[in-house]
């Protein structure tokens, strides 16, 4: 937030967005802003007066901004009183001025409300400063209500601390304090929904099963209140809250990557496996769930145990081919024999049954060429006898 820069005396010079307000009498005030995220503030002042007032001022109001909607009455009346905007020359700035139909007397109250344009302003992702310095040429005792928008969060006070701070509804700042010559009562408070509306997206989307929106609006959520103090919450624990829920966010998505692998090793696709091991744990590690993490690590292992094992017994196999091809069959046996007992320890029924299947094709084969190996010899003999 930007520092303004204060004198102890009139004129004062502050940021251009921050103008004081000089109020002239003894007296008590009772203020209510409406800082509004359109750049308009809403002042409304209850006033106490003092005997012998025909007019009243409210000057050093900002040069550059629009006064619209003044008006000015009796308290706990409808009784209008003369008010109306003035541009002051010797300050360049403007004043409300109040004309009182009679002259007043002690313990009168009247009420000044108006509206004040491009006054709140504006920072980044929808985040709003209100700030509103005053002083009286006497003593005085004043009350504040700073009324916030509607769902909007109240994330730093500056200048003076509230008395209290109401947050069952829109949220309402309340002040004490006072004011005199050359010393400034001021208020400023720093507030947006932004933070509300990504936090709030992000349980939308985590209910709706979309993990990769819901993390990146809880990250944007945390990016987003570390800027600021949070004035009235704890603030390490706010934001170790939000923490937390990426983290189950992110426990959801390593329990979904993890179930793939574990879909990919019951299909004995055991490269596709491993990777989908290896990406659970590197989200477990992430979020420091050591047991998980594990878990994948004896997992990776397996798949690359039984990939070896498998890939052993796939040579295997095809060598038991080119034996059977060659006719080599007690060799494709053999080669049958050991591929299948490897099939076997990795679970591979269907690879088993094949390898039987080959087994049984050689027998068969190597029977046929005993018979007719056994025919042969037979006709050469009868041949040889009767020739």
């Amino acid at each position: 937030m930007k520092k303004r820069i204060m004198g102890s005396i009139l004129p004062v010079l502050l940021l251009s967005f921050i103008q004081p307000l000089l109020c002239t009498g003894p007296y008590d005030m009772e203020w209510t802003f409406e800082p509004r995220t359109d750049g308009v503030v809403t002042v409304r002042i209850v006033i106490s007066a003092q005997d012998g007032w025909d007019t009243y001022f409210i000057g050093w109001l900002p040069e550059e901004s629009w006064i619209r909607n003044v008006r000015a009455f009796l308290y706990g009346s409808s009784e209008p009183l003369g008010a109306k905007t003035l541009y002051d020359s010797e300050t360049n700035s403007q004043k409300i001025v109040v004309t009182f139909n009679d002259t007043t007397t002690e313990g009168l109250k009247f009420v000044v409300e108006f509206e004040i344009c491009d006054y709140v302003l504006e920072e980044e992702e929808k985040t709003f400063i209100f700030e509103w310095y005053f002083r009286t040429d006497t003593e005085n005792n004043h009350w504040i209500a700073i009324v916030l928008p509607q769902d909007a969060e109240l994330l730093e006070v500056d200048e003076k601390a509230p008395r209290t701070v109401d947050e069952t509804g829109p949220t309402i700042l309340y002040y004490e304090g006072e004011s005199w010559s050359g010393h400034f009562f001021g208020v400023s408070v720093t507030f947006s929904s932004t933070g509300k509306l990504y936090t709030g997206l992000a349980e939308n989307y985590r209910e709706r099963g979309q993990l990769e929106q819901a993390l990146s609006y809880y990250q944007k959520a945390v990016s987003f209140y570390a800027r600021y103090t949070l004035y009235g919450k704890d603030k390490p624990q706010f934001l170790a809250e939000i923490k937390d829920n990426m983290f189950a966010v992110q426990k959801i998505q390593a329990d979904a990557v993890f179930q793939e692998g574990t879909d990919a090793f019951n299909k004995r696709e055991y490269t596709k496996a491993k990777l989908k091991y290896e990406e659970a744990q590197n989200l477990y590690k992430f979020i420091k769930d050591t047991e998980r993490e594990a878990a994948c690590t004896e997992m990776i292992n397996q798949c690359i145990r039984i990939g070896e094992i498998k890939k052993e017994a796939d040579e295997l196999f095809e060598q038991g081919i080119t034996y059977y091809e060659k006719q080599v069959y007690s060799e494709a046996v053999k080669t049958f024999d050991k591929a299948r007992t490897m099939y076997e320890e990795i679970g591979d029924t269907d690879n088993v049954s094949e390898c039987d299947e080959w087994i049984l094709a050689c027998d068969e084969a190597a029977e046929s060429g005993v018979f007719f190996c056994i025919l042969g010899i037979l006709i050469v003999l009868f041949w040889k006898k009767y020739s």
